[in-house]
């Protein structure tokens, strides 16, 4: 199986998934507020880049919605030297210490360095059968827990006969047994296979994909995370302001505002950008979202 090397990470990411019903935490780290009491509130989805540096959500005390989070973890990571990785609330410094990630498709290590940040190198495996591409008739079976289709089953065999079909049905799609479910719109880093036992994303065939941060420090510089997309799940890089120092003690002054380097707005503000195919705007403080349009080149 080929493999492809990922980018270099400061930290790794925690587990996160976000739906119209509030924010869920990963293990021992739940929203304190329930599903119910934040049914009203609106989809906050673009929020990895928070969950992954160890930044803790901040609600509404009376409508339960999520207006910012609270990422004091910087005072400790500065005071840190920005040693160490970060998985799951969990700080690991073993040279060359292997990282147990939810995401079957990568393998990731920190790699201790003495004067320098700490990093996460991962790889990301290449699946032999996808990169066939798909055939008409034709679907690829995933097993619980695997990153590549262990089969691709055609015509007949994918439901054989006298077999009773297993499906599932979401957003009105029809997968068949096996197969890869992502078209969860409010929770885009929730990945299911389909199975006797698939009622919703909440299902035990489901888990959350990983995002690996690029640079801590980016994120300390008030960089804006930009994702490819309203429905994507990783940033894919960060726009940052020219010659910022770091911010983070600003986080804790502004808590309901974005900050761009010396720029503080409140909810709902625009940053400029002078980039026609990218948008940045204030959406959960204290850092702005940038949103790049697919298929749209400047």
């Amino acid at each position: 199986m080929m493999k492809s090397v990922l980018l270099t990470a400061v930290i790794l990411s925690f587990s996160v998934a976000a739906n119209g019903a509030g924010i869920q935490l990963g293990p021992g780290r739940i929203s304190a507020c329930s599903k119910e009491e934040s049914s009203n509130c609106p989809n906050s989805p673009l929020v990895k880049h928070y969950v992954d540096i160890g930044c803790h959500p901040i609600h509404d005390p009376q409508t339960c919605c999520l207006t910012g989070f609270d990422c004091s973890i910087f005072q400790e990571l500065k005071e840190q030297n920005y040693l160490g990785c970060f998985y799951n609330g969990t700080k690991i410094t073993e040279s060359r210490g292997p990282i147990p990630t939810a995401d079957p498709c990568q393998e990731c290590e920190c790699n201790a360095a003495r004067s320098s940040p700490y990093s996460v190198s991962c790889v990301v495996y290449d699946c032999p059968l996808e990169m066939e591409g798909f055939e008409p008739g034709c679907i690829f079976k995933y097993e619980k827990g695997d990153c590549c289709a262990a089969d691709k089953l055609c015509g007949e065999l994918v439901t054989p006969k006298n077999e009773v079909a297993v499906t599932c049905t979401v957003n009105g799609q029809v997968y068949k047994e096996g197969e890869k479910i992502s078209d969860f719109p409010s929770r885009p880093c929730r990945i299911c296979n389909c199975s006797a036992n698939f009622v919703d994303a909440d299902s035990p065939s489901c888990y959350d994909l990983d995002c690996t941060v690029r640079d801590v420090g980016s994120v300390s510089r008030s960089c804006a995370p930009i994702y490819y997309g309203e429905d994507s799940c990783c940033p894919i890089e960060y726009h940052c302001p020219e010659g910022s120092g770091e911010k983070f003690s600003e986080f804790e002054k502004n808590p309901k505002q974005c900050i761009f380097g010396d720029v503080h707005s409140p909810i709902g503000s625009v940053l400029p950008t002078g980039k026609p195919c990218m948008t940045c705007s204030c959406r959960v403080p204290p850092l702005f979202t940038c949103v790049k349009t697919p298929g749209c080149f400047d």
